[in-house]
């Protein structure tokens, strides 16, 4: 006669227990209008002529996308991609008005969120850490390189409705290396929140 096998109960127990902790992962799309300062123009060595600019504010989009997978009490902890392009007509060397600045970015980071305990509010401050590929021109020419991008966020998403947020602000500061150079980075951007199921 066969025994009973204890492995399907056990599995069962296992995947029971881990539930709660799926049922409370997140993931979430979102689009955001951004606007970012690049500075330190005046310090790049190949820049030698002209008057130059301390620094410039291209503008573009970010799409990104997030996953919160772990709860602890009222923070959830998650990751996040994002991809932003950013450009200016305004370059480093005043005189140069035609190719501008650019900025393009891939970036990957871990996030943090905390759930306001005030229901009515509804708020959702977060903090984020990212670092990954940027290019850009640095306003010197038309010509994209390749450098190390980081930077550091903080925002407030407001619920609108259950599946979407209102991204009120968030701020980044960070900087982007080229041309044997740092160049520090902060933004503003706001936008919108699309929560998937």
């Amino acid at each position: 006669m066969r025994k009973p096998s204890l492995l399907a109960p056990l599995l069962s127990l296992v995947l029971l227990s881990c539930l709660p902790k799926i049922a409370a992962a997140q993931l979430g799309a979102y689009g955001l209008f951004d606007g970012t300062r690049i500075s330190n123009l005046t310090g790049q060595p190949s820049l030698v002529t002209g008057q130059k600019l301390k620094s410039t504010s291209p503008v573009g989009g970010v799409l990104g996308v997030f996953y919160d997978f772990r709860n602890v009490g009222p923070v959830r902890v998650g990751v996040d991609l994002r991809g932003s392009l950013l450009q200016t007509k305004r370059g480093a060397d005043a005189d140069f008005l035609g190719a501008g600045t650019h900025i393009n970015s891939f970036l990957g980071g871990v996030r943090v969120s905390f759930h306001s305990p005030i229901k009515l509010l509804q708020l959702k401050p977060y903090l984020q850490a990212s670092a990954g590929l940027g290019r850009s021109d640095f306003g010197l020419s038309p010509n994209l390189s390749n450098g190390f991008e980081y930077h550091g966020y903080a925002g407030v998403d407001i619920k609108l409705l259950p599946i979407l947020d209102w991204r009120a602000v968030e701020l980044g500061y960070g900087g982007i290396d080229g041309n044997g150079h740092n160049y520090p980075l902060a933004s503003v951007s706001t936008g919108f929140v699309v929560h998937l199921p």
